[in-house]
């Protein structure tokens, strides 16, 4: 058996709206929350679409949404195995073990909390829950778009989200 490189593919993302405003952020995400990346990555390909780098973490603080004490987090790119190429999405930057992030996500039914590619987890050097008022008076300054209601996440369009968040545990 032999390692064999594989070819990066650079890919643009792409958008609907600025999630780089708190506002839209915390208005499109179903979680908001502070959490220590603790192990990983883990790549999946998924059958048309990018493949995502899943983490664990342990979740240290929350100010919106239902995440539990343990989570897997995803973030857009990675290996893809069916492929065979590393797929290198425009300004995603992967997490680091023993970081601590705040994390903009949507719980997904895949079984993880998937980062945006708009809006990338900010590393926390101090408190969590100062990191977390200091997004929530940001975003509290700020105008939601209007669009946003256009893009529903599978949480609010879900008639049970117990199966969501259960899933998404680590």
């Amino acid at each position: 058996w032999q390692m064999q490189p594989v070819p990066d593919v650079h890919v643009a993302a792409t958008e609907a709206f600025d999630l780089n405003k708190a506002a839209n952020a915390a208005a499109w995400a179903d979680d908001v929350f502070v959490a220590e990346v603790t192990s990983g990555p883990k790549y999946h390909s998924i059958s048309s679409d990018l493949p995502v780098t899943v983490w664990n973490a342990k979740v240290l603080d929350v100010s919106k949404g239902r995440v539990t004490k343990t989570i897997h987090i995803a973030q857009s790119g990675g290996l893809d195995s069916a492929k065979k190429e590393r797929i290198i999405v425009e300004g995603v930057t992967p997490l680091e073990e023993g970081h601590t992030y705040l994390f903009v996500t949507r719980a997904s039914s895949r079984g993880w909390h998937m980062v945006p590619t708009g809006r990338q987890p900010v590393e926390i050097i101090g408190s969590p829950s100062t990191a977390l008022a200091d997004f929530k008076k940001e975003a509290s300054r700020e105008k939601v778009s209007p669009d946003l209601e256009q893009f529903p996440s599978e949480v609010v369009a879900s008639q049970n989200d117990d199966t969501i968040y259960q899933g998404a545990q680590a």
